[in-house]
This record gives structure tokens, sequence and C-alpha cells, in this order.
């Protein structure tokens, strides 16, 4: 603007971004054999599976003056991202004895950037007594990074510097090489459950991850 005029200086950016996701899942589950048929004491055998479908979109349209380098002395171009996510999982829970129940889960993900994953789950619970319940799970992980830190942008933009070398401004300019990658886990816990009397109940749970 004009230096004798501050007001001409103001700018007021305005920054857009859309984002959008669309999620379809469908679930069967239901008791497979009642093992009680065969045994005293036994219990159910039961399922459950399904597949989830998610599209994940990411847009920037960000002013002309922000994107060009016109109103901060930076480009950052705008930019657009999608992902698509095709899952496949199943359950079973079963109890062989009344005390006793055991949940095997695995889960299947293909993504669209960040490649196939496959993870299972094992839980087992044991009631010894109506007031007290031990359980334990294992399992691994999975968790990709958000669409927009991997989005593949640059963005350049004035620096100062004051020293021997350098005096004045420099042009300093950062690439997202979309280079990131998901994080993988496996995590185990044990614990338990105490309940001496109804509406009152104590927990202790020990979690673990790596």
């Amino acid at each position: 603007g004009n230096k004798s005029d501050v007001s001409s200086a103001k700018f007021n950016p305005e920054y857009n971004s859309t984002s959008t996701l669309m999620q379809t899942r469908v679930v069967f589950s239901g008791d497979l054999f009642d093992l009680g048929k065969l045994y005293n004491g036994g219990g159910y055998i039961s399922m459950a599976t399904g597949a989830e479908v998610i599209r994940e979109d990411y847009e920037t349209e960000n002013d002309a003056s922000l994107s060009n380098g016109t109103a901060l002395s930076q480009t950052s171009e705008n930019y657009s991202i999608d992902r698509e996510i095709v899952s496949g999982f199943v359950e079973f829970s079963a109890s062989p004895i009344s005390e006793v129940e055991i949940n095997l889960a695995t889960r299947f993900d293909h993504y669209s950037d960040m490649g196939d994953t496959f993870n299972p789950k094992l839980g087992l619970s044991y009631r010894p007594w109506d007031f007290v319940m031990f359980r334990t799970t294992v399992g691994t992980g999975f968790r990709a990074p958000g669409i927009s830190d991997v989005a593949p942008r640059e963005t350049t933009s004035d620096s100062s510097c004051f020293d021997s070398q350098c005096t004045g401004t420099y042009s300093e300019t950062s690439y997202n090489m979309s280079d990131l990658g998901p994080e993988k886990s496996l995590s185990y816990n044990f614990g338990a459950i105490f309940q001496p009397f109804k509406g009152f109940s104590f927990i202790v749970d020990q979690w673990n991850y790596e």
C-alpha cells in the first residue's frame, strides 16, 4: 500500500479448505452354535463379520494473493489429495465353559496410499466367581498419517539473515515429499474387575504398547 497510509497496507487473507469423508459399512452378526448341546456348561459360539469402504478428500483453495506470494512474501501452492480405504473384518466369540470367554478378531485394510495391513487380536476372560473377572488381550495396530500431512507441496518464503556472510533477506523453499509412513504397534494388557456388590465395581488394568 501507500507508505504514508497505514490503512492501505491492511490485508485480510482468506484461507479455504474442504474436507470430505464418506463411509459405508455392512456388518452381519449372530450365534453359530450352542456348545451346550454337546456337553453341560457349554456356551454359544458367535460371529460378526463385515466390510467397510472409506473415501477421504482434502483440498485447499486459498486466495491467489496467498498462494502467489503478493500478500505475505511467500508462496504456498494450493493442493488436493484423496485416499480410499477398503476393509474386511471378522470376530469370533466362544464360551467353552460358563466361566471362560474367548474372543478372536482380525481386520484387513487396503489403503490406496499406504498399502495393506493385517491386524489380529486375541482376548480371554475368566470369571471364577460371580464377583470377580480376570481378562487379557493381545493384538497389533496400524495408524496412517493424515492425508493433509502427506500431500506433496512446496512453500517458498523470504527469511532474514544478519551476519558476516549475509545481510538482508534470502529465499527459502521447503518441500513436503510425502515420505511420512504409518505407525504400527503391538499392544497387550491384563487386568481384573471386582464387583463385591451391585452398583460398585473396582477395576485394575495394565496396558502395554510397543
